[in-house]
């Protein structure tokens, strides 16, 4: 496939040490505390900063002024197609 490594993106993160994360594939991966004192720290998975404003700046364009000429059905089902996609 002709994939090469990013020696000046590529690190090693360990989890462990306090408020560390890392970006993979629009996700965010943390360990948080649990809300129960007898229970470890989980590891969790969401959406990464980067990846929430995108969506926000498509929705956005989706649903801006210069969009208002669209009937509301139509306006409705492309905002659909897009999230469902």
């Amino acid at each position: 496939m002709g994939l090469e490594i990013n020696r000046t993106k590529t690190r090693i993160v360990d989890l462990k040490e306090r408020r560390s994360n890392f970006d993979f594939l629009g996700y965010t991966f943390r360990y948080e505390a649990s809300r129960y004192r007898d229970k470890p720290p989980f590891l969790t998975m969401v959406p990464s900063a980067k990846a929430c404003k995108r969506e926000r700046r498509r929705i956005k364009e989706l649903t801006s002024r210069r969009r208002n000429a669209l009937p509301g059905d139509e306006a409705v089902a492309k905002l659909d197609l897009y999230v469902k996609v």
